[in-house]
């Protein structure tokens, strides 16, 4: 009898296998029944993204076989207990440790005891007995010839109502997870013969698959030990990175090859883990890219450029950027420390309102000079930042501070700064008051050293920031126009307190757009007295 589900036929129901975070990309034309490598750092998210694999089996009605060598029955319950469509039933789990470790003499593995039983190059020598991966092999079969056997094709296991219609054989998936658990016992050649045996079960019993490494994405590419050797077995291969952008985790993949589509899509996607346990991936089909520009740290609206992988706002940061990876190499980005040639800062830049009154004394004029310093020094939004993430450039009656890796920080800083001088001045007499006004803008500067051999900037991005602070008053915090969107496209709050003022038209016909940053703790939010009747 021809079998159908859903209006598919079996021949076409073998290509829908789909794997999460490249549906939409290779259009789910994918070859029947494979088996990937999952290839990653630890922390990558491997597990996550079997979890993921296998649930959306068991969405497509298909039975989910977990091999785990670090988990424990326990732990597997508790990796699935926030997935509200998990059902058990359509589970199998086999402990890898338990199965293999608990007929291997474990004594035999402790090379401080036994240090001939390690070779030159560092790994085990053949120790372990191959008919213990045997045992291995055969509740691997076990569990899916009991699969395949469960009754007829109406019932699943203990009697749960089927969710496979009419189908010869129930659907499949396995994963294993890892195989390079397996090195710690048996030596390399075992393993490999041990995988070779496994794909060549998988295969003909249509079952697909994920095997996963805990190396990093292009450790494949050293054309040796087993993780090179089983990928050249393998389906496809699948490659997971981790970085830290801002302290937090940034986690991206990508299908590296798949057999039979010669045009796989290579790059690389971000994804996030959600509370829940589900992974949020991007469009891999979509030149929208969510992270920030990778020189000035901008959220990207619209089409990001592309250069080595590495998404940019604007073809100035671009052309910066190669520029920076010529001269010190391609790891130049904002996560690294301040390079000694051009470089896109985001500046705060403070000077005390009134110092040059001649009716202040010069002691009273350095009093409020080192107030100041320390009020700024006090803040955590300024201590937060490590030294080579930030220069700090005296100005005589004020400061320059910029930034190497957000806008945020700027505005942080003045605000945190803010409420600090209005404590300050509660308690100093009226001529120990500070006042203040901040400019705040990015741009780009060349980084030198005077002529002291200090460390010095020069360029656009601290004069901008300049010319908006000469616009203020006492308190205020004036801000770039394309800082300003930037920084309110990034979090909602920031609407809430920075506000657009007017144009502003400064030397060769330039235009600033001016915005204000003020509430009730922070700011001033009068209109500046330069900027009316504008």
């Amino acid at each position: 009898m021809q079998t159908r589900v859903k209006g598919h036929s079996p021949a076409e129901l073998g290509n829908f296998i789909s794997i999460p975070g490249f549906e939409r990309s290779i259009k789910n034309t994918v070859i029947e029944s494979p088996v990937l490598g999952l290839f990653g750092p630890p922390g990558s998210g491997k597990t996550m993204y079997c979890r993921q694999f296998l649930l959306e089996g068991q969405s497509s009605k298909e039975y989910c076989i977990l091999l785990s060598s670090d988990m424990t029955e326990k732990q597997f319950l508790a990796l699935f207990s926030n997935a509200p469509s998990f059902e058990p039933t359509f589970f199998q789990f086999l402990p890898i440790s338990t199965i293999v470790s608990s007929k291997v003499d474990r004594s035999r593995y402790l090379l401080e005891d036994y240090p001939e039983a390690q070779n030159s190059s560092g790994s085990h020598r053949d120790d372990g007995d191959p008919k213990d991966l045997l045992l291995l092999l055969d509740r691997i079969q076990q569990t899916i010839s009991s699969i395949r056997e469960s009754k007829a094709n109406t019932q699943g296991p203990h009697n749960a109502p089927s969710v496979v219609e009419d189908l010869e054989k129930p659907r499949i998936r396995l994963v294993f997870d890892s195989v390079s658990y397996l090195e710690h016992f048996f030596a390399d050649r075992t393993v490999i013969k041990f995988v070779t045996v496994l794909l060549s079960l998988l295969r003909e019993e249509a079952v697909s698959g994920v095997f996963t490494f805990p190396v990093a994405a292009n450790a494949n590419a050293g054309r040796e030990g087993v993780a090179y050797s089983v990928s050249t077995m393998l389906d496809g291969i699948v490659e997971m990175k981790l970085a830290e952008e801002k302290g937090s985790p940034s986690r991206s993949i990508r299908l590296f090859s798949l057999r039979g589509h010669p045009n796989t899509p290579t790059k690389w996607v971000g994804f996030k883990i959600g509370d829940n346990g589900q992974l949020k991936f991007e469009d891999p089909r979509s030149d929208t890219i969510s992270k920030p520009c990778t020189l000035c740290g901008k959220p990207i609206k619209g089409d990001a450029l592309m250069y080595q992988d590495n998404p940019f706002d604007t073809a100035s940061c671009m052309d910066t950027y190669k520029k920076l990876s010529s001269v010190y190499g391609p790891s130049i980005s904002p996560s690294v420390g301040l390079p000694s040639d051009v470089v896109n800062l985001h500046f705060f830049f403070i000077d005390i309102v009134g110092l040059s009154d001649p009716s202040l004394s010069v002691k009273r004029q350095l009093e409020k000079i080192a107030a100041l310093n320390t009020l700024v020094r006090s803040c955590s939004a300024f201590k937060g930042v490590p030294k080579d993430k930030k220069i700090v450039l005296p100005t005589g009656d004020g400061m320059a501070i910029g930034f190497l890796q957000s806008a945020e920080h700027p505005l942080r800083l003045s605000i945190e700064l803010h409420k600090l001088l209005k404590s300050h001045n509660e308690r100093m007499d009226v001529d120990e008051k500070l006042g203040t006004r901040i400019g705040i803008g990015s741009g780009h500067v060349f980084i030198h050293n005077d002529i002291n051999d200090n460390q010095n900037v020069w360029g656009p991005g601290i004069i901008m920031a300049r010319r908006v602070m000469d616009l203020g008053d006492n308190l205020h915090i004036l801000i770039e126009g394309n800082t300003a969107k930037g920084l309110m496209d990034l979090k909602d709050e920031y609407r809430m307190y920075i506000k657009e003022l007017s144009d502003y038209k400064i030397k060769h016909g330039q235009t600033l757009k001016i915005f204000s940053a003020y509430s009730d703790d922070f700011g001033n939010p009068s209109l500046p007295t330069k900027l009316e009747g504008k």
